[in-house]
């Protein structure tokens, strides 16, 4: 199997796991903190697609989907704190903007060669993946990681679980 191929089922993966953790949440869930000092999911889905984008320009040749405007200055490291639902989307909003920054990251990956994907990556993201391929591995991962977060708050609500 092509190693293309192995990375585009790291990201069906992973999008199968965000679409069945999530989708029984509402918007009033998505602003629970599971423990005090976690990160509700509102913020962490926005760092989750801000840190995708960023990552995806690290790729030579991509085109990342445009964010909107203050949009990644309001899911940085220093805002995970605010509680003030007007400065988050709605679920909806964010699976909508979400799908759009993956769906420019699997064009990406579409174009690449086995060879590219082997190739080193020379960005900003290079020490923690560090071949070209590893940086789309790196979004799947990252993906998967704060959706197991979502699990908790599934649990806290007493929710199935999704898988």
């Amino acid at each position: 199997m092509p190693t293309r191929d192995l990375v585009k089922l790291a990201l069906d993966n992973a999008d199968l796991i965000q679409r069945l953790t999530l989708s029984d949440l509402s918007d009033a869930d998505f602003r629970i903190r599971t423990v005090a000092g976690a990160n509700h999911l509102a913020w962490q889905i926005g760092h989750l697609i801000v840190s995708e984008s960023d990552l995806h320009a690290c790729v030579p040749g991509a085109n990342p989907y445009p964010l909107p405007e203050g949009f990644a200055e309001r899911h940085r490291k220093e805002t995970a704190g605010n509680d003030n639902p007007t400065d988050f989307l709605t679920k909806d909003e964010y699976l909508a903007l979400w799908a759009n920054v993956r769906n420019a990251v699997r064009e990406t990956l579409q174009a690449q060669t086995d060879e590219q994907l082997l190739l080193p990556n020379t960005s900003k993201s290079a020490g923690f993946a560090p071949l070209i391929g590893s940086i789309f591995l790196l979004i799947s991962n990252h993906a998967m990681m704060h959706m197991g977060q979502a699990s908790v708050l599934r649990r806290k609500l007493g929710k199935p679980n999704s898988f």
